[in-house]
């Protein structure tokens, strides 16, 4: 398995020192060395760092990291006192601690290794000017060289404890902040939404983390705020599905009985189409008997428009016969006359008018029969034409009588055929209705069919949903307004350290 480079240096931090000092070249000769230099190193060392940080205020990148001189000035003190430490030969716990220290800061204000380095090369190139320009104590150029060389190991090797250090904070708040996040993950794969993932200052993620935080804790309310809006709506959800598949069920058994009663509807609605047929060829029946019955009437018209030819001929000879009586009547009274005047005759006569005195008595008397007779047979003639008029005028209204009912039943003629009518239309539309109501006939039973179906699937979903319920349910949510506040108070404190 191949090692990354930062677990590689933050193993060989754990390395023994005598074996670290091997592979660096630092062994007691060259320790000497160093010792040696201390004392010129120590008097010039203030020098070499004011020259230093004069030129890391001059710089843009390197000036932020010094906003007041009392920070200038503790990093000058915290530095002279490191390479005091290293100059001391003794590389022992107080300069390893104190290196790690340096590589901590360095990793706590986020100084980038070129800026260390390059700061690094320019101090060292410093110092080993002056030992290279001091010529007291030295013996030649082989001394000075075989010294600076022990320079040179001394800072790659100060580098090194440093970088050291640096990584090792590093390492170890990425293990923090992994120990962290693990246990936040470890919380959601629980369900639980309810915990957020707290700040450094509160043992959870380091502060450098802050924007893995805060968007783990904004990802944290709005799926908090989405679970508990999807756990309200799935116990919405199963509870108006249970009242679904209930209705469902109800559903399908009314449609159940709509499709019965619709099925005896359509028996009911072909009975009445039937008997519409029936009630039509009854009223072809009646309007075929009502036309006889006119022709019938208008046949009787006719006779008693003859009978009245006959007693208007009647009346007629009536009024002749009263012509004929009055001659008689006339001829009895001259007879009558003419009896008188021969009785008259028959007395001036004497014994030779007796017999013709008899004779003008039996004429006389016999007119007085005629007239007599004359008289009843007017009376019999005015009579009876009283009753020829009498029945002329009963003929008359049997006429009229016999016209308004031949008038009543063409009316009636009519009315049943505009019925015929009426109920062939009816027939007909009770024929289409009849269709119209199988055809939904079928479709009621299709969908009480559908419908027995839905129920089934309702009821499957109904069982789905009380599983998504219980399955939401295994989420603890928080209040959400409350988790809001409490960003928003992360993120202003955020700006107002920035």
């Amino acid at each position: 398995m191949v090692t990354s480079p930062f677990q590689k240096v933050y193993v060989m931090s754990q390395i023994h020192r005598d074996e670290l000092l091997f592979w660096f070249g630092l062994g007691e000769e060259d320790r000497s060395s160093i010792v040696g230099m201390a004392p010129l190193v120590e008097r010039h060392i203030d020098a070499v760092l004011d020259d230093f940080y004069d030129l890391c205020l001059s710089r843009p990148e390197t000036k932020g990291y010094f906003p007041t001189e009392q920070i200038v000035a503790h990093a000058k003190a915290a530095q002279r006192a490191h390479w005091v430490k290293l100059f001391s030969g003794r590389f022992d716990d107080s300069y390893m601690s104190s290196a790690d220290k340096v590589g901590r800061v360095h990793f706590e204000v986020d100084l980038p290794f070129h800026l260390f380095l390059g700061g690094y090369a320019t101090v060292g190139d410093r110092i080993l000017k002056v030992v290279l320009t001091q010529k007291n104590g030295w013996r030649g150029t082989k001394a000075r060289m075989k010294q600076a060389r022990a320079l040179q190991r001394l800072i790659l090797f100060d580098c090194e404890r440093v970088i050291a250090g640096y990584i090792d904070a590093q390492l170890q708040e990425r293990e923090k902040a992994l120990t962290v996040m693990t246990q936040g993950i470890q919380r959601l794969e629980s369900g639980d939404l309810t915990t957020e993932m707290p700040s450094g200052d509160k043992g959870g993620l380091p502060e450098r983390y802050d924007n893995v935080r805060l968007s783990y804790n904004h990802l944290l309310r709005h799926w908090s705020g989405i679970l508990s809006d999807a756990t309200r709506r799935a116990h919405s959800v199963d509870a108006k599905m249970a009242e679904t598949a209930r209705m469902t069920r109800e559903m399908a058994h009314r449609s159940g009985e709509q499709a019965s009663t619709l099925n005896e509807t359509v028996t009911s609605v072909n009975s009445m189409t039937c008997s519409t047929r029936l009630t039509s060829e009854k009223v072809n029946d009646a309007a075929k008997q009502i036309e006889a019955n006119r022709l019938v009437a208008e046949e009787g018209g006719a006779v008693v428009r003859d009978a009245i030819t006959a007693v208007e001929r009647i009346e007629q000879s009536s009024s002749q016969i009263n012509k004929i009586v009055d001659v008689i009547d006339e001829i009895s009274f001259q007879t009558t006359l003419l009896a008188l005047n021969a009785g008259v005759e028959a007395a001036r006569a004497g014994e030779a008018g007796k017999g013709f005195a008899v004779v003008a008595s039996e004429v006389r008397a016999l007119a007085s029969r005629a007239t007599d007779a004359a008289d009843d047979i007017k009376k019999l003639i005015a009579t009876s034409s009283d009753q020829v008029l009498e029945g002329c005028q009963l003929v008359h209204q049997t006429g009229e009588r016999l016209d308004s009912i031949r008038s009543s039943a063409d009316n009636v003629a009519r009315i049943m055929q505009e019925v015929d009518g009426v109920i062939f239309e009816q027939t007909g539309q009770l024929e289409n209705i009849s269709e119209r109501m199988e055809r939904l006939d079928r479709y009621t039973q299709d969908s009480a069919d559908q419908a027995n179906e839905v129920s089934s699937t309702a009821d499957a979903l109904a069982q789905d949903s009380a599983a998504l319920k219980a399955s939401m349910d295994g989420f603890k949510t928080g209040d959400i307004a409350l988790r809001e506040a409490a960003q928003d108070k992360e993120f202003e404190r955020l700006a107002n350290r920035g």
